[in-house]
């Protein structure tokens, strides 16, 4: 499902600057990371376990850009 909106929202965001940045198990992490850290993201979309995983990872990480933050499977 997360993949699924972040392709929606991709739609919406493509000719914009937003910054659009989907964290789902299954990718590599400090990939994530180095692209938050080169572009930022003013919209997050992540399931909980990889959005921990990804915060953990990095203590220095500022949300300055972050408006909107869609989690799947929120309810876990």
């Amino acid at each position: 499902l997360a993949e699924q909106i972040s392709e929606v929202a991709k739609i919406f965001t493509d000719e914009t600057s937003f910054g659009l940045l989907l964290l789902i198990g299954g990718t590599d992490v400090t990939e994530d990371v180095r692209s938050y850290r080169e572009h930022g993201a003013n919209i997050i979309v992540a399931t909980p376990g990889r959005l921990d995983d990804f915060v953990n990872r990095i203590n220095d990480i500022k949300f300055k850009t972050l408006e909107v933050l869609i989690l799947d499977e929120a309810d876990r």
